[in-house]
């Protein structure tokens, strides 16, 4: 068996469930979920993460920007833009499409190195192109703060 074949056999048996899963249904008292917003105001927000520091989060919003929120005294509080990469970025609204700034990860490393990488759409330099989509390092200023100067392209894909 190829390796192919062979990873294409253990992904599908890892999507596909067992008939015995499948058929099973919960048994037990039903859960209650609600959703309490905790902070309001962003541009298209799409992701959000944390840099490990459980008082700090970062707000992706898909029009170009990272904003951070710190907590203070038990509740959220915005604390600026982190970084805004709007010049170099689709506009999604313009289109309506899945594109902008899309994702954002932090280096293992990040307290002491600083680093972390985003996701990006940006218009193609190939006219016979819609998109390149963009993976980029950049490097922090601050613990809230980040230079879009410092940006490092690591890879850029071409999207149809």
């Amino acid at each position: 068996m190829t390796a192919l074949a062979a990873f294409s056999l253990a992904l599908l048996a890892s999507i596909v469930p067992a008939p015995s899963l499948a058929s099973r249904t919960p048994s037990g008292p039903a859960v209650t979920i609600s959703v309490k917003p905790v902070l309001s105001g962003f541009d298209w927000p799409v992701f959000a993460t944390s840099d490990g520091d459980p008082r700090r989060l970062f707000i992706v919003e898909q029009p170009g920007r990272i904003r951070v929120a710190k907590k203070v005294d038990g509740k959220w509080r915005h604390a600026g833009v982190f970084l805004d990469i709007r010049d170099r970025v689709i506009d999604p609204r313009k289109e309506l499409a899945e594109r902008g700034l899309l994702g954002l990860a932090f280096h293992p490393d990040y307290i002491e190195n600083g680093r972390f990488y985003v996701v990006y759409s940006r218009e193609s330099r190939d006219p016979e192109k819609n998109a390149d989509v963009v993976l980029a390092e950049f490097q922090r200023t601050s613990a809230l703060r980040a230079d879009a100067l410092t940006r490092r392209v690591l890879l850029v894909v071409d999207s149809p």
